[in-house]
């Protein structure tokens, strides 16, 4: 059995994400969207724990409704915050295009430099790279260096990801949007450690020793394993979030 977590991504943590999302939401039919967005984290936290809940479906209506037509008639201040929104219920419906291109037309308007609409819309084609991979490497019968290696691309792809939103942080970014994105950096070097445990090449570790070799050369800035640059992005992370690495890590 694979070792590989998928954190499901938000988690609790939605909820504080939708907080950072509040302030920039100024017309009522774009709060009541907003209100749903939360109602979605509500209830994607209790999928979490209960097979009964449906966590997606107000991600899905989410998306039909902040479609490009709607968000462009939105005051163009808003514009960045919606794209982001649609963006993040893309990535977690399983949208991958739908996040990208929101992503990218997001950042064509220029939010303003260090923002959290900046910061978030860069981090999002990172989430959805890795959320390609893991889905991808989840569902292979024999998790060998062969199929590890077909999937890296994804992961470094999703790690340089992260690392251009670490760049776009300036003095102005809200402490709440850095702990996030180092909390992402975290579980992506925690769960690429869990798919580089699972390799296996016939009865040896020769497999996994080149995975790990693979990674010290690509991430030697960070730390020359996983779990070293894991450790570095979890002590950027404070607060309630911390607390919840602190819980996903017993």
């Amino acid at each position: 059995m694979t070792t590989y977590r998928d954190r499901e991504f938000f988690l609790l943590l939605l909820a504080a994400v939708a907080l950072m999302f509040l302030p920039s939401c100024s017309v009522i039919e774009y709060g009541g969207l907003q209100r749903r967005f939360n109602r979605a984290v509500e209830l994607d936290n209790m999928a979490a724990v209960s097979p009964y809940v449906d966590g997606r479906a107000d991600y899905r209506f989410l998306l039909e409704e902040l479609t490009p037509e709607y968000i462009q008639r939105l005051d163009v201040r808003m514009r960045p915050n919606a794209w982001m929104l649609r963006g993040i219920c893309a990535w977690r419906t399983g949208s991958w295009s739908v996040a990208r291109d929101a992503a990218r037309k997001g950042l064509s308007l220029d939010p303003s430099a260090g923002s959290r609409d900046a910061v978030i819309l860069t981090l999002i084609p990172g989430l959805v790279f890795e959320k390609e991979a893991a889905e991808r490497w989840l569902g292979e019968s024999n998790q060998s260096e062969q199929s590890y290696n077909s999937l890296r691309g994804s992961l470094k792809a999703a790690w340089q990801t992260m690392a251009l939103a670490e760049r776009s942080v300036g003095q102005f970014t809200p402490a709440t949007t850095v702990h996030y994105l180092n909390y992402q950096k975290w579980r992506l070097a925690i769960n690429w450690a869990g798919m580089i445990a699972d390799v296996t090449e016939a009865d040896t570790d020769l497999g996994r020793f080149r995975a790990m070799n693979e990674w010290a050369k690509t991430m030697g800035g960070v730390g020359s394993f996983p779990a070293a640059a894991a450790e570095s992005a979890k002590n950027k992370v404070k607060g309630a979030l911390r607390a919840l690495i602190d819980a996903q890590s017993r």
